[in-house]
């Protein structure tokens, strides 16, 4: 009773095995590009958490200044291995999922998509009436029907194209 869950867990393997599938494809020095990128987009998050949490009064200077000396080391060494303009990898779905799966899945992560960012759609599938006219709410009054082979079949083709990517 855990399908909606899971398409929570199927989206990111999905997104990871398009990545994997990428960094596969590409010769070494983009490899290196979008590896770092992925890692720098990574460090911009984390040091956003500890910016935002400052600017709502959390003293977080020690935390930035290692998250900006983590991005300083990250930097160097991509200046070192001959990449000048490091950029963070924000990779697009739609278009990695049309590039080596000729749009195969993409429904499945959009659809996913709904349930992680909590749509109205998403959220309307996971109560039920019953028949005295109360609403029951997750668990067993989840709509499962529709989504579980769905859901256990993208996480496990997203698994089979990683594995094979890597």
């Amino acid at each position: 009773h855990f399908t909606h869950e899971a398409l929570g867990l199927g989206r990111g393997l999905y997104t990871e095995s398009l990545m994997l599938e990428e960094l596969a494809a590409a010769d070494r020095t983009t490899r290196l590009k979008l590896i770092l990128g992925w890692q720098l987009g990574a460090m911009n998050d984390w040091l956003g958490l500890f910016l935002e949490a400052q600017s709502a009064g959390d003293d977080t200077s020690q935390e930035i200044a290692r998250a900006q000396k983590a991005q300083n080391a990250l930097r160097r060494y991509a200046r070192e291995n001959g990449i000048t303009q490091l950029r963070p990898w924000k990779p697009d779905e739609k278009k990695l999922a049309h590039t080596h799966r000729a749009g195969a899945g993409y429904l499945d992560f959009r659809t996913s998509h709904h349930f992680v960012h909590g749509s109205a759609f998403a959220a309307g599938e996971r109560y039920r009436e019953l028949e005295d006219g109360s609403v029951a709410v997750g668990g067993r009054a989840a709509q499962t029907e529709l989504w579980a082979a769905p859901v256990g079949l993208t996480a496990a083709a997203s698994i089979l194209k990683a594995a094979d990517a890597a």
